[in-house]
């Protein structure tokens, strides 16, 4: 449990250090761009979810694959030649994908994306500079993937924490010194991904053990060997990517680039959640994988229900208040009552439709422990098939908050649906603790702390007054539901108990 909890400490600091990042320079980048050119930043990210279906499954497949080898005895050359082979084909994609997005900047510019103030000449060329970005900063998933696999968790934060702080406070400094333009930040994210990928391949590369005499080459057997999982892993990306994405695509068609900004702001601030659970997903997913294969469901079991719930006890005390609060966090944020007014409600639903998305990954690494794709690909497929009309008919009807709507729509069904099927499989006693103790136990705590503090929320605070009161606020609902979730309680007297010992 200690590798576990070193891993989970470090994934959580480094996946959190990005949205407080955010949360500094955001309302920067607003005031510096304006909401309209903020908007490109946001279809940036659309465009990066969009065609992270290219990762074809390899930055996860690396990451099994090296969790395997590296616990088995003369198998440092067949790791080195695994990476080099996936390494080379994942460069290429990486390209591909980049180049992709040049060639159709003028097209998105002109037909796409629905610029008021910006001309669309310089829409075209920011696009270009996206794709340029996209192509240098792709290959961090993939050496990611493997740092993670090697159980190397703690040193690949520390290279995001320095690299996302280049990225994003770096752009700042250029864009105070040399340029105030959005083409100057998407030119410097350009540069910064390429030194984030060059840092991770270096760490990748001297964690994989000496060479044993040959050097690391392509080779297509170790593709082979691979290639199955691999596939059925793109095939699941896919479907979540093209679901995952939908809500962005179809608003970016549907309204203005002004609204799809205050859209993005929301997004970005749910997206933190999002950091969170991949923090937990991270850190359980190879220990899943090696007690599944040692056959230890005892030890299995406890960890999935203590996975769980410390993420939901995290996840729906943080949700709960955001959902309340929506609006006070973004003034508090932003100092910007008009994103506020336009985003407050579409953040509280993404913020909700997120948390339910993260408990399901934990399931989902379950699946993944037994090499299980099949069940997230037929539910994604359903997705992919009923959302993109409920998505529209929601935009339609109720406008940003209803494109949001359709993330919790989506999310929830995704979990009432696809964890009981799972457990007819895997775990079969345990659905209803999962169900009961793990999820709804926390909400329930949650919401008695969040619902009166929103009742008694006092008009007219200051921007200081509020963030007190909203730090208040989350800090008792985060207490109050881990002391009321089972396993949770038993961690914290498990800790006090080791702490008061007598050495």
């Amino acid at each position: 449990m200690s590798l576990i909890k070193r891993n989970l400490a470090a994934n959580l600091v480094g996946n959190l250090w990005m949205p407080l990042l955010l949360v500094a320079v955001v309302p920067l980048y607003v005031e510096l761009f304006g909401v309209e050119a903020f908007g490109l930043i946001g279809f940036f990210v659309t465009i990066q979810i969009l065609l992270s279906q290219f990762d074809l499954g390899l930055s996860m497949t690396l990451n099994r694959e090296l969790a395997r080898l590296s616990v088995q005895e003369r198998k440092t050359q067949e790791m080195r030649d695994l990476v080099r082979t996936l390494e080379l084909i994942y460069w290429a994609v990486g390209l591909a994908a980049g180049l992709l997005v040049v060639v159709a900047a003028d097209w998105i510019g002109h037909s796409w994306v629905h610029p008021k103030v910006m001309s669309e000449a310089s829409v075209s060329h920011a696009i270009m500079l996206m794709g340029a970005a996209l192509a240098c900063m792709w290959p961090t998933s993939l050496y990611a993937g493997g740092l993670t696999g090697l159980q190397r968790q703690v040193l690949l934060n520390v290279v995001n924490i320095v690299m996302y702080t280049v990225r994003f406070a770096g752009a700042l400094l250029v864009l105070w010194l040399i340029s105030p333009t959005i083409q100057a930040f998407f030119l410097w994210q350009a540069i910064a991904g390429l030194a984030h990928a060059a840092a991770l391949a270096v760490c990748l590369w001297r964690n994989l053990g000496p060479a044993a005499g040959a050097t690391a080459a392509f080779q297509w057997e170790r593709l082979r060997s691979v290639w199955q999982f691999a596939a059925a892993l793109w095939i699941v990306t896919v479907l979540y990517t093209v679901v995952n994405a939908a809500d962005r695509v179809i608003l970016s068609k549907m309204v203005s680039l002004e609204e799809f900004g205050y859209y993005s702001v929301a997004g970005l601030a749910a997206g933190a959640f999002a950091r969170l659970f991949t923090a937990m997903f991270t850190a359980l997913c190879p220990r899943f994988a090696q007690l599944a294969a040692l056959n230890q469901t005892d030890e299995l079991k406890l960890l999935y229900h203590r996975g769980s719930q410390v993420l939901a006890v995290i996840l729906f005390s943080l949700v709960a208040v955001t959902a309340f609060f929506s609006k006070e966090i973004l003034t508090v944020w932003t100092n910007n009552p008009d994103v506020a007014d336009h985003a407050g409600l579409a953040l509280g639903f993404l913020a909700i439709g997120t948390a339910f998305y993260g408990m399901g990954s934990v399931a989902y690494a379950l699946q993944l422990a037994y090499g299980w794709t099949r069940l997230a690909m037929g539910g994604y497929a359903t997705a992919v098939i009923v959302m993109p009309p409920v998505i529209y008919l929601l935009t339609v009807r109720y406008g940003l908050p209803g494109a949001a709507f359709s993330c919790i729509v989506l999310n929830v069904g995704l979990v009432l649906a696809l964890v009981p099927l799972m457990h007819r499989r895997l775990l079969k006693s345990e659905m209803w603790p999962w169900y009961l103790k793990d999820i709804a136990l926390p909400i329930l705590a949650a919401l008695a702390v969040t619902v009166p503090a929103r009742m008694c929320f006092p008009g007219h605070l200051t921007r200081l007054g509020t963030t007190l009161y909203l730090a208040a606020t989350t800090t008792l609902a985060l207490a109050f539901t881990a002391f009321v979730a089972p396993q949770t309680r038993a961690i914290i007297f498990e800790y006090v108990g080791r702490v008061r010992k007598p050495r």
